[in-house]
């Protein structure tokens, strides 16, 4: 089943949603068949009010597989700064073949 994934703030650890509800959380997980999606006018109220809220998530289906994080590509979203998820160079990305997301609240990708 597909998971939506986001960074959670307050628990510092990573929230798992199906269908539009919160099914759990967990420190370390990765995803296969995986999209990045910014909801622009959630950024945009972020922007304006100053105040974090959950509007940037990461959509696939999970697997028990470990990605290596020496030969994955470190992907991160900075609503001030980016438009979208980018990589560390600064590229945009729409999709990954796998993601891992790590207990330090980084995200690597393999394409």
């Amino acid at each position: 089943m597909n998971s939506s994934i986001y960074w959670n703030v307050r628990r510092k650890v990573w929230s798992i949603q199906q269908k539009g509800r919160v099914v759990g959380h967990t420190k370390y997980l990765v995803l296969e068949n995986v999209t990045f999606h910014v909801n622009e006018n959630g950024r945009l109220k972020v922007i304006r009010d100053q105040r974090k809220s959950v509007h940037a998530k990461v959509k696939g289906r999970r697997v028990s597989a470990r990605l290596s994080v020496r030969c994955a590509t470190r992907v991160r979203y900075n609503p001030y700064r980016d438009k979208t998820f980018v990589t560390d160079s600064g590229r945009r990305i729409d999709s990954a073949t796998l993601a891992s997301f790590r207990p330090d609240g980084r995200l690597y990708v393999q394409r």
